[in-house]
């Protein structure tokens, strides 16, 4: 202070600061090497954020010598080895996080081949692929230790994904072991075996030769094809080998001849094959299976494209005959929603349009208004007709007059009766007469 007297102060840095303090010391340490101070000035900080990950993540675990440094013959002690960088294959892989809702459940027998392949691809990007091998044996002790940490990730994976009656009986076999890999290893002698495997072939043939493509499709004809092109391959695993040219071609003729626009373009396949055909006599008689295929899934996105666009088109005249106003588009007196929402067809109308609130006989219409129905019964007669004008709407028709129907009284005209005439009574001398014959008789 001012008198002279000195004091002593004392403070204590928090823990997060001191912590940085002594891992900066540290690292100024381990990249010196030598301790060439000239090397400091070449450190940067993103330098050092990278070498303090490698720390956390236990890159290096070695401490910090706190012997001093002896300067006195310029020597210096190295306090610290340097550390091993990772590559960016090891970080990458640390990255990556495993958890057993990764992989799909197996709820179908006849899937076990789309599952198995699926389970392939996520166990290898998560480093599992020796679960999946029956026959891998660890060398060493520290492979066996981590086989096991595996091992046990993947029993969970197991217990939690197969919901088949079947697997569920493997996953229970190897309950008290809980070892993955020989639960896969019955996976594959129950699903692999030369029977099922030919079961499931047989129905699968029996599929695609039923198969047309009819009205029942309701997606693109392209998505069609890669349909029917998947379930080629997976017959094609099942069978473990290929399927003949004819037989693909036979079968893919029959699916699409139900369909006229893909009728046609068979045909213009053949034709373009006869044409090869005359232009090389000595060539094959028929194109290659993948310029076939090719062919016919190059007229379905053609066919795809032609389609979209024609419903697009109309759709849109259909929005414009409506008022534009939207998709469900405003109802020819600006109103949104006149001819659906509420009124019959079942559907809540739009609430999503900015409408416009009158302000008087004078307000000028603009092509995007819109007006709620207590609003637009505010306009005049002018400013509607100028709306229609600006949304470009036909005018409106004029009312046609209400029928009359008149009444015309008619005459009563009475209809005449006719007399009957009548017939004179017979004398009594006749009556007298008649009774006497009739005695006579009896």
């Amino acid at each position: 202070d001012d008198s002279g007297t000195q004091h002593e102060r004392q403070c204590r840095f928090p823990a997060m600061l001191a912590r940085n303090i002594e891992l900066l010391q540290q690292w100024y340490r381990e990249a010196a090497g030598n301790y060439d101070i000239r090397i400091w000035f070449n450190l940067n900080e993103s330098a050092f954020t990278i070498w303090k990950q490698l720390i956390y993540q236990g890159a290096s675990t070695t401490t910090v010598d706190d012997t001093p440094l002896d300067t006195t013959d310029g020597n210096t002690k190295d306090l610290l080895p340097t550390p091993t960088m990772q590559s960016e294959a090891t970080m990458f892989l640390r990255s990556i996080k495993r958890s057993p809702s990764d992989y799909n459940k197996f709820k179908d027998d006849s899937r076990w081949k789309q599952w198995n392949r699926h389970l392939k691809a996520t166990a290898n990007s998560h480093g599992l692929g020796h679960i999946l091998m029956p026959s891998y044996i660890p060398p060493d002790d520290a492979a066996l230790e981590l086989f096991n940490y595996q091992n046990t990730f993947m029993y969970s994976v197991f217990e939690s994904c197969l919901q088949t009656t079947k697997s569920r009986h493997i996953v229970q076999t190897y309950e008290n072991a809980a070892n993955a890999q020989l639960v896969y290893a019955g996976l594959l002698h129950v699903y692999e075996e030369d029977l099922s495997t030919s079961l499931l072939a047989t129905d699968l043939r029996s599929e695609l030769t039923v198969l047309r493509f009819d009205d029942k499709w309701k997606k693109s004809t392209e998505l069609f094809l890669l349909y029917w092109k998947s379930k080629i391959l997976e017959l094609e695993q099942l069978e473990d080998k290929s399927v003949d040219e004819s037989t693909k071609r036979l079968w893919l003729t029959a699916t699409l001849s139900t369909k006229s626009h893909m009728a046609n373009c068979l045909t213009q396949a053949k034709v373009t094959e006869m044409t090869l055909l005359g232009m090389n006599p000595t060539g094959s008689q028929h194109m290659p299976w993948e310029s076939f295929y090719n062919l016919i899934l190059a007229h379905a996105k053609l066919h795809d494209h032609s389609t979209a666009s024609i419903t697009k088109t109309k759709r849109d005249a259909n929005i414009h005959e409506r008022g534009g106003g939207g998709r469900r588009g405003g109802g020819g007196r600006g109103q949104p929603n006149a001819g659906r929402g509420s009124g019959g067809s079942g559907r809540p109308p739009r609430t999503d349009y900015i409408f416009t609130t009158v302000t008087g006989p004078n307000m000028p219409m603009k092509s995007k208004m819109n007006f709620k129905p207590e609003e637009w019964n505010k306009l005049t007669a002018e400013q509607k007709s100028q709306l229609r004008v600006v949304k470009n709407l036909p005018p409106r028709l004029p009312k046609a007059p209400p029928l009359q129907i008149h009444e015309t009284q008619v005459a009563h005209v009475p209809t005449p009766v006719t007399p009957i005439p009548s017939v004179p009574e017979p004398p009594a001398s006749h009556l007298r007469q008649v009774l006497s014959n009739r005695n006579v008789r009896t």
